[in-house]
């Protein structure tokens, strides 16, 4: 893997490390906290940055393309300075801005990121309905018969 989407993933991993050390009690925001704070605890929180980890390292990508290699080399600092301002926030009366932070950041790393350094994630067969499944299984039968006429097989 890429060099600096490894190190990304390092400090996604330490994010999530953080916010479960933060806080020791489980319970959701919501309870803890009133209406501001989401109804998830901190394990959920934690999830999120971790499974973006393994989204990330799951692409295998070894070649980052060259409009994201800036962003890629600060985005370890821009984790680290939500680890260490944000994530202290999320056990307070600030929960819910901290957690709307970290989300959204979250989010926007997610969106920016998987699809330039590798295909989306396609699921299972069985969770698509059936008329999508009957589609993709014609279009991949097409893609499969092109293939073969432009690469003829050699035995």
């Amino acid at each position: 893997m890429d060099e600096q989407l490894e190190a990304v993933c390092e400090a996604l991993d330490a994010l999530a490390g953080a916010v479960i050390k933060v806080w020791g009690e489980d319970r959701t925001y919501t309870e803890a906290f009133g209406w501001s704070g989401a109804a998830i605890n901190r394990h959920d929180l934690a999830s999120i940055a971790s499974n973006l980890a393994n989204d990330i390292r799951a692409t295998q990508a070894e070649l980052v393309p060259e409009d994201l290699e800036v962003f890629l080399g600060d985005l370890p600092r821009r984790i680290a300075l939500l680890q260490n301002q944000t994530v202290p926030q999320m056990p307070s009366g600030n929960a819910g801005q901290a957690i709307a932070a970290y989300m959204t950041t979250l989010q926007f790393v997610r969106a920016l990121l998987l699809p330039k350094i590798g295909w989306a994630v396609t699921p299972d067969e069985k969770s698509l309905p059936t008329k999508l499944l009957r589609r993709v299984r014609v279009a991949n039968s097409q893609l499969e018969e092109a293939t073969a006429l432009l690469i003829p097989e050699t035995n």
